[in-house]
């Protein structure tokens, strides 16, 4: 057999044939509000000066107060009322209440812009402009997380803010279009990765004194409708008098949680030699790539893991697979993975079939001579297996480059 009964099971599950849904929802913001810097009721010592909050020249939020920006605009408690198409709307909350936004699975998404001083008769352009995703309770939420890697794990709502600097809101409105597009499960996907190396294809808040000079902001929610997605949000400027609408730049995010399941590539690595450090990533890879020494892994996350992520898993995990070699039933291992992304090892129990002689016992090498006119029979041997635990796209590619250290 070319593939395991696991594999072929799996294949009749994947939803790779099926086509990718899409819906749009737009918001329309036509009375922003100022933005104030009067401090949240209810949180002593959260008074902070708009210099620690923004660069409004360069339209950079800080995130080290980004809790407090958030406060100061859409307000401290998610129990205001829904607006009439269903959003929910965050108020301030009111004395002796406690502040319960954003908790820790709201993602909220800041849109910064410093826009350029207002040219009589023309829509007004963007000088800098900035994307954010806010969340205090998933994990921890460092700087790349907040201003770099565009990722809400796994949500069905997601508030978006805009903070808008010398900006002039006479004469027309904003327009945010969500777009959300379905997609596979990364876990899937890697899992298709592993078919085709086995050779298989598939197919609100109060206003307050202290207003910021030309500062505005105004929030929303969003239902993403889809988990996992890639969410797209489009602003607008469309004007009163109903000449032609200006798109500005969209930005898209990546909505996908974190998973138990993944699957992954083990390349067995008998001596230090087999090894090769990559100073341009700082990672140890394989030297060599031979297809018929892999192994196909599943692997199970006791906590659930960013398997998008580079990051280091601080927990061990199991895994279990076959060989990608053409009888894959004859090679398999039962063991767990450790390590950060630069080195990510895989150690386990390989159950491992061989060919040989009558009376010969595991660990022993047949001579030509035992080998000439002897009846083989299948003996099965408990080995020792240390390796690598490799992406599906790295060993792709490694392969296709014939065993390059790529």
């Amino acid at each position: 057999m070319k593939l395991s009964l696991l594999f072929v099971a799996l294949s009749l599950c994947l939803p790779s044939t099926l086509p990718a849904s899409e819906k749009s929802s737009p918001w329309i913001s036509d009375t922003p509000m100022p933005i104030s810097l009067v401090a949240p009721p209810n949180e002593p010592g959260t008074d902070v000066k708009e210099k620690e909050l923004y660069d409004r020249t360069k339209a950079i939020v800080y995130r080290a107060h980004a809790k407090d920006l958030i406060w100061l605009t859409m307000g401290n408690c998610a129990n205001g009322p829904k607006d009439r198409d269903g959003r929910a709307t965050i108020v301030k909350c009111k004395s002796g209440e406690k502040s319960d936004f954003p908790g820790p699975k709201d993602y909220i998404v800041i849109h910064a812009v410093t826009w350029k001083d207002k040219i009589a008769g023309k829509p007004q352009d963007i000088d800098k402009e900035n994307w954010y995703v806010f969340n205090q309770g998933d994990g921890d939420w460092d700087e790349a997380a907040f201003s770099k890697n565009n990722r809400i794990f796994g949500r069905r709502n997601v508030y978006l803010l805009y903070l808008y600097f010398n900006y002039d809101p006479t004469g027309h409105s904003m327009r945010y279009t969500l777009d959300s597009k379905s997609k596979i499960p990364a876990y899937l996907d890697h899992f298709v990765g592993l078919l085709q190396l086995f050779g298989m294809g598939t197919s609100g808040g109060g206003g307050g004194e202290a207003k910021v000079e030309k500062g505005f902001w105004d929030a929303t929610s969003f239902d993403t409708y889809y988990v996992p997605s890639d969410i797209t949000f489009t602003p607008e400027i469309v004007p009163d008098d109903g000449s032609n609408t200006v798109t500005l730049t969209s930005k898209t995010f990546d909505n996908e949680g974190r998973y138990h399941t993944d699957f992954s590539v083990g390349v067995p690595i008998r001596k230090i030699s087999e090894l090769s450090f990559v100073s341009s990533s700082n990672t140890i890879v394989a030297a060599k790539v031979q297809k018929q020494d892999l192994f196909a892994f599943f692997n199970y996350y006791p906590k659930a893991f960013d398997i998008k992520s580079s990051a280091w898993d601080k927990y061990p995990h199991v895994l279990g697979g076959v060989a990608l070699a053409s009888q894959p039933l004859k090679k398999v291992i039962i063991g767990a993975g450790y390590g950060p992304i630069y080195a990510h090892f895989y150690a386990g129990l390989l159950i491992h079939t061989y060919q040989l002689p009558k009376g010969s016992s595991c660990g022993s090498t047949p001579t030509s001579s035992q080998l000439m006119g002897a009846t083989l029979t299948n003996h099965t041997c408990a080995e020792f297996s240390v390796g690598l635990n490799v992406a599906v796209g790295a060993i792709a590619d490694a392969l296709k480059s014939k065993g390059s250290s790529k």
